[in-house]
This record gives C-alpha cells, structure tokens and sequence, in this order.
C-alpha cells in the first residue's frame, strides 16, 4: 500500500476517533442536538479532504 493511502487511512481513522468521543457521552451537552452532530460531521469530512489534497 502506497505511504500516501497509509496516512491518509491512519489520519481517517484518528478523526473518526475523535469524533466518536465527541458523540459519545463525553460531550457538553446532552443529548447531542443534530445541528452539533452535522457540524462534526461536515468539519470531519473538510478535514478528511484537506488531507488528502495536502498529502
């Protein structure tokens, strides 16, 4: 597997990560509203583009 798919697929899996504590029941408020949910959700896939843009 090619280093760029490697990191790409290291850096996925560590947001999706994150963002999975941020949905779980570690968050500020509960339950969690859908409009923090889609924003998570949208800032996850910015982030999942810009690295593979920049990678």
């Amino acid at each position: 597997m090619p280093l760029f798919w490697r990191i790409l697929l290291l850096n996925a899996l560590v947001l999706i990560a994150a963002t999975a504590l941020l949905l779980g029941p570690v968050t500020v408020s509960t339950p969690v509203p859908p409009t923090e949910a889609a924003v998570l959700t949208v800032g996850l896939a910015a982030l999942l583009v810009a690295n593979a843009l920049l990678s």
